[in-house]
C-alpha cells in the first residue's frame, strides 16, 4: 500500500509541473504549439492517478449541520498498523500516517496546486525530496539530511568512499620516488 501511495505522490507531482507549464490560449481559440502533446500527457497522468486510487476502497460521509455541508471519504476498513510500523513510531516520537490520510493530504494539495512548491500553510518547500539512492519520496527532518535510511545512508557513505579511492589512485603518488643512487 505504501509504494501505491508514493507512486500516487509522483504521478500527482508531475500532474503540478504539468499544470504549472500548460500553454496559454490566444485570444482566437486556437491551439498554441504542443498543445496537443499537453493534452495527451495530461490524460495519461489523471488515467494513471485515477487507476491507482481505485485501490482505495471509500465510502462518502455528509458533515456539517451548523454551517455547510460538506463530504468527507472515509475507509471503508481502518488501516491497521504493523507492528514495525508501531515500533518506529514509538523510537521517532512521531505517528505513523495511514496510507488513506496520505493520499487525502497528496490530492488536497495536488487540487490546491502546491503540490510542487509546498508552501501552503508554512510547509518547508526543501522538506519533501526523493532519496538519491532508492528514488523514493521521504519527509527530511533535518536539512542537512539526503537519503531516506539508514540503509541508503550506508550505500551512500561506501559510494562516496569508493569516488575518493578512485580519484586518489587517478592522482597517482602525491610525492616523487626517490632516485636511485648510481654506484
Amino acid at each position: 500500500m505504501r509504494a501505491r501511495v508514493l507512486r500516487v505522490f509522483d504521478l500527482c507531482v508531475q500532474l503540478d509541473h504539468l499544470s504549472k507549464k500548460a500553454p496559454m490560449l490566444p485570444l482566437p481559440p486556437m491551439p498554441p504549439p504542443g498543445f496537443a502533446q499537453y493534452t495527451v500527457m495530461l490524460d495519461r497522468l489523471q488515467r494513471e492517478v485515477t487507476a491507482d486510487l481505485r485501490a482505495f476502497r471509500l465510502t462518502p460521509a455528509l458533515h456539517g449541520g451548523l454551517g455547510p455541508y460538506w463530504v468527507n471519504w472515509l475507509p471503508l476498513r481502518a488501516h491497521k498498523f504493523t507492528k514495525r510500523e508501531i515500533k518506529l513510531g514509538k523510537e521517532s516520537g512521531e505517528l505513523p500516517v495511514p496510507p488513506l490520510a496520505a493520499v487525502k493530504a497528496i490530492l488536497d494539495l495536488t487540487v490546491a496546486g502546491a503540490l510542487s512548491d509546498l508552501t501552503v500553510e508554512g510547509a518547508i518547500a526543501d522538506r519533501v525530496v526523493r532519496c538519491p539512492i532508492c528514488s523514493r519520496w521521504h519527509f527530511r527532518r533535518s536539512l542537512k539530511r539526503v537519503v531516506c535510511s539508514e540503509p541508503c545512508r550506508k550505500k551512500k557513505s561506501k559510494q562516496a568512499h569508493a569516488e575518493k579511492v578512485a580519484a586518489y589512485r587517478a592522482d597517482g603518488p602525491r610525492w616523487p620516488k626517490p632516485k636511485k643512487r648510481s654506484r
